[in-house]
């Protein structure tokens, strides 16, 4: 049965006995912990260890992060090269760890920006001896000596400073960024008892937000179905009844071409013009003028359509990929009525407030180029 992978990052030199606490910790509550002192990270023979600890993050759901006295080992170039650090400033209010001329990562705090890159959720716990001193270098730091002054707290001569700066970064993290002292392993077991149990709690309660707000969704569908049986139902002829039908099955259709502002619309979908036609008459060649562009939203990837005119002009679709492409046949669908019936479902659409260009929104080419890489439709 597969279980949540937990990560726990420290250094190991002076935290030894805590991690081997914890590991048993993590295992009694019935979670599989990942330490690299005890086999549980893929050491990769092609790559130098830091960089397989960095690898290991993102396969796991969640990392405890555990900050001693000791600054640890500094990451190798490589190591650090696999994490975006310009894309990890600006999680922060105070990112000065990640951008100083001198910087240098620990392959802990690498563990942890890897962590924070890939959404997972960190629990940071930090030496309550630590947070002492921390306290003491804030009221100083903007003083020449401070780089010099000694800590009881920090064991390494010269590393005070990147410890104390890190915290500072996780802080001021936009989100997530609580810090929970400690004096003993006690303190760290009761502390992620009471946060894993609310956080299992939270998700169970959004669990059943969800599926209610998908049963009202279900609910409305079912009304506006029997709406719409019931009033095409009070139509008479059945003509009439195939311009209301046309006017709900085609309205996305009318609305998002509107949007392309194509000259003699309404004289081209009477005559019947293919679809090729309709983007020529837009100034859209087909299909270099369709550019399907995916963006990472987070949760999912999602292709988003930009439309490129001639004139080198863009515009971005509100709609995604799979619903553009629906377009081409739901025009075909239309052209098989009528002229009459397809002039009426125009002009009825046409009268509907709030009905009109919005399906396209118009940005400077270089934004089209520059945030994605593009690929033909």
């Amino acid at each position: 049965m597969p279980a949540p992978r937990v990560f726990v990052s420290s250094t190991a030199y002076d935290l030894g006995l805590l991690r081997g606490q914890l590991r048993s910790f993590v295992a009694e509550l019935g979670f599989s912990p990942v330490l690299s002192d005890f086999a549980d990270v893929l050491y990769d023979p092609r790559t130098h260890t830091h960089t397989s600890c960095v690898k290991e993050v993102p396969r796991c759901d969640l990392l405890v992060l555990i900050i001693g006295s000791r600054f640890g080992s500094e990451a190798i170039v490589d190591a650090i090269a696999d994490i975006d650090l310009e894309a990890l400033e600006a999680m922060s209010t105070d990112s000065s760890v990640l951008k100083e001329v001198d910087r240098k990562l620990s392959v802990t705090q690498l563990e942890v920006l890897k962590a924070i890159e890939g959404g997972l959720p960190v629990f940071v716990f930090v030496d309550e001896r630590v947070l002492h001193d921390h306290a003491t270098y804030e009221a100083n730091r903007h003083q020449p000596y401070v780089d010099d002054m000694l800590f009881a707290s920090i064991s390494q001569p010269g590393s005070a400073r990147y410890i104390f700066s890190f915290i500072d970064f996780l802080r001021g993290r936009l989100a997530n960024n609580a810090i929970f002292p400690f004096a003993k392993i006690e303190d760290i077991e009761a502390q992620l008892r009471r946060q894993w149990a609310a956080l299992f709690q939270r998700m169970l309660e959004e669990e059943r937000q969800t599926v209610a707000e998908r049963q009202r969704i279900d609910k409305l569908s079912e009304q506006f179905e029997d709406l719409k049986t019931a009033i095409l139902t009070t139509i008479g002829d059945a003509p009439t009844r195939d311009v209301a039908r046309g006017v709900l099955n085609f309205r996305f259709l009318i609305d998002a071409l509107r949007g392309l502002d194509i000259p003699d619309f309404r004289k081209a979908l009477e005559a019947g013009a293919t679809w090729y036609e309709i983007m020529d008459a837009a100034d859209i060649s087909l299909p270099d003028g369709v550019l399907c562009l995916a963006e990472d939203t987070g949760s999912r990837e999602r292709e988003t359509v930009i439309l490129e005119r001639r004139n080198g002009t863009r515009l971005r679709s509100r709609m995604s990929g799979l619903r553009f492409r629906r377009l081409p046949d739901e025009w075909n669908q239309l052209l098989g009525l009528p002229p009459a019936a397809r002039l009426a479902i125009y002009d009825a659409l046409s009268e509907v407030r709030g009905f009109g260009p919005a399906s396209f929104v118009a940005i400077p080419p270089a934004e089209g180029q520059s945030a994605y890489d593009e690929e033909p439709f």
